[in-house]
């Protein structure tokens, strides 16, 4: 079954007796409660925000910040609502007349999705190859406990299929993890900067929890800046 977040201000949707036996809506009363729900329910399917009873503003914000926190939840708006900027071309957002329409683009995205939380800023990173051939340093712009991005201009270092060790640098401690490069992204575009796409190979439960705790540290960071433009705006 697959678990989705409700934000509304007001009277909650009526649903269908069809719809309740795929999904399982959690009801929240705005967005600061759907936020830290995102954050302590990471496997959650999909947010739906009812813009009748939210700010426009709000919403648009906190579609920002959910997609930054992990970027395959889908997120809905249901009724009428202009995106603006990125937020247009984003595939993982939509708006929707029905609530109903949900299951049918759960059923086109769904097999895609990702569980665990992903966050997006940059780390510092050294990485070389197995044969302890010199390194390079780079930027990891996102990251997962199934693998990260590095951003670099180093295409010489690697190719899709080999395997690189990653000295990777957080606040005050580091950590190596051993990859696979999956995607080499040699021209930057509007939606990827140059660089890697490494998927992590059985990383220890140590490493597991340090990266947790780095996507826990930015998880937290962008909520207080989230919080402080909703009390801001409230105010």
């Amino acid at each position: 079954m697959l678990n989705v977040v409700f934000v509304s201000g007001g009277d909650i949707f009526e649903s269908t007796p069809f719809l309740e036996r795929l999904i399982n809506f959690h009801r929240v009363f705005n967005i600061k409660e759907a936020l830290i729900y995102q954050i302590e329910n990471p496997s959650i399917n999909g947010i739906i925000y009812d813009s009748k009873t939210l700010e426009n503003r709000d919403i648009q914000s906190s579609l920002k910040k959910s997609n930054t926190l992990n970027p395959m939840i889908l997120q809905f708006v249901l009724g009428d609502i202009e995106l603006t900027g990125k937020l247009k071309a984003n595939d993982s957002i939509f708006i929707i007349k029905n609530i109903n329409d949900i299951h049918n683009v759960f059923t086109k995205h769904n097999s895609n999705r990702r569980e665990s939380n992903r966050a997006y800023w940059p780390i510092q990173v050294n990485y070389h190859k197995n044969d302890k051939s010199r390194g390079n340093w780079g930027l990891i712009l996102s990251i997962s406990v199934g693998g990260c991005f590095i951003k670099t201009e180093h295409f010489e270092l690697g190719v899709v299929g080999d395997m690189f060790i990653m000295d990777i640098h957080f606040n005050d401690f580091n950590f190596l993890v051993e990859g696979e490069v999956v995607r080499v992204q040699r021209i930057a575009n509007m939606n990827s900067p140059q660089g890697f796409s490494i998927k992590f190979i059985s990383p220890s439960v140590q490493t597991k929890d340090f990266i947790e705790e780095i996507i826990n540290d930015k998880i937290i960071s962008t909520l207080f800046m989230g919080f402080a433009h909703l009390e801001g705006s409230n105010n």
